[in-house]
């Protein structure tokens, strides 16, 4: 096991280092301009969870389906992963990491009496965990499509919410 990390940590040519650098480059790069994306909505409009919010749980999301993908990697992929787990154990990865968003999104909603603020900011930082797993595990294009289309629901939407209230 210990042979293996070496050898992924410490690839034995230059290439595999580039390599290596360049998949980390491209999920990391990713995961900033996704929550760029979103946080900058969230940013001027001036809510409880703005732009780096919103990047480091993009990141952070993205770093960890990273180095999940990478251990099935090391461990040979479907089936039983040796000590690295299995296929549900990724899956569960995941799960972990939506649950503890969700935990982080409870923290920005607000109650007095009867009006509640902040629910689409928890929700967007929700979608944030989602992006950040895309982008963590290879999905790049999916990643910035959720990222386009929460933006779009974020701006686009509240602006026909003013006018239907009007």
């Amino acid at each position: 096991m210990l042979a293996l990390l070496v050898q992924r940590w410490f690839p034995p040519t230059w290439g595999d280092t580039l390599e290596m650098a360049v998949d980390m480059a491209i999920v990391l790069v990713t995961a900033v301009v996704c929550g760029f994306i979103v946080g900058i909505e969230r940013e001027k409009r001036e809510r409880p969870a703005g732009l780096r919010t919103h990047i480091l749980v993009c990141v952070g999301s993205a770093a960890f389906v990273h180095l999940g993908v990478t251990a099935m990697a090391i461990a040979g992929g479907e089936g039983p992963a040796g000590p690295f787990g299995t296929v549900a154990d990724f899956n569960r990865l995941v799960q972990s990491i939506a649950m503890g968003i969700g935990f982080l999104g409870a923290g920005v909603i607000f109650r007095a009496g009867d009006h509640v603020s902040g629910i689409t900011t928890a929700a967007s930082i929700w979608v944030m965990g989602a992006v950040g797993a895309a982008a963590g595990a290879g999905a790049v294009l999916f990643a910035l499509a959720i990222s386009v289309l929460t933006h779009f629901v974020l701006r686009g939407l509240r602006a026909s919410e003013s006018r239907r209230e009007s």
